[in-house]
Parts: C-alpha cells; sequence; structure tokens
C-alpha cells in the first residue's frame, strides 16, 4: 500500500518541478549577453563518444514540447580539456535518461555548448 502513495507523490513532486522551473532559451540574469543559456528540462537520450575520441550530446525534451541539445566537445583537442570539463564530463556520467536537469553554457548553431550541468530530480 505504501508503495502505491510513493509513486504519485513521486510523479506528482517530479512534474511540479519541471513546471516550475520551466526551459528558458536564454538566461534572464544576463540580459545583455543573448548567448548565454541555461534549460530545464527531462533527458530524452544521451550519446557519449568520449571513449572513442568523439564528445557528448544530450537531449532534453523542454515545457512546451521544446527541444533542447546539449553538447561537450572530444577532450582529445588542442588545448586539452579544463578541469572545469573534465568536472562536467563526471557529471555527465551520472545521468540517466528521464533525469530532470540544468543546463547552461554558449547557444551555439547545433545546440548549447555546456559548460554547467546540475541534477534536479531523478525517478
Amino acid at each position: 500500500m505504501k508503495t502505491v502513495l510513493k509513486v504519485p507523490t513521486v510523479v506528482a513532486l517530479y512534474l511540479l518541478s519541471f513546471f516550475l522551473l520551466g526551459c528558458s532559451g536564454d538566461n534572464p540574469s544576463c540580459p545583455g549577453d543573448s548567448s548565454v543559456s541555461i534549460v530545464t528540462g527531462i533527458v530524452v537520450a544521451i550519446e557519449n563518444l568520449v571513449p572513442v575520441n568523439g564528445g557528448v550530446t544530450i537531449d532534453l525534451s523542454c515545457l512546451g514540447g521544446r527541444s533542447e541539445r546539449l553538447l561537450l566537445p572530444s577532450f582529445f583537442r588542442n588545448p586539452p580539456p579544463s578541469e572545469d570539463q573534465l568536472e562536467l564530463y563526471q557529471v555527465i556520467l551520472l545521468l540517466e535518461i528521464g533525469d530532470l536537469v540544468q543546463a547552461g553554457g554558449t547557444r551555439a548553431e547545433n545546440g548549447i555548448e555546456l559548460d554547467r550541468l546540475k541534477i534536479l530530480l531523478r525517478l
């Protein structure tokens, strides 16, 4: 009986967090810099090609049916990755499909180049 009550509570908290945080395309705290973006959404796909000299691509589903693509470049480049990028990759390794995340970075033509990522909720 407790399991039945626990699932709706978790789902309700998940949805409430998702709707309260929303999915904004621009960072309201940086109105002068439209290239800086902060997005919140649910992870729907993760492509980690770092072990084969590639980068990471994460697809998010955001409020209103909008989608966002998050990008982390390959580590096999010059200059080598910074400590911040290596720490960011450790967070990426913890990601699972269905996680609610907040990500920030610089908007590029094909997505957002990550510089921060936070897992907000996991089911």
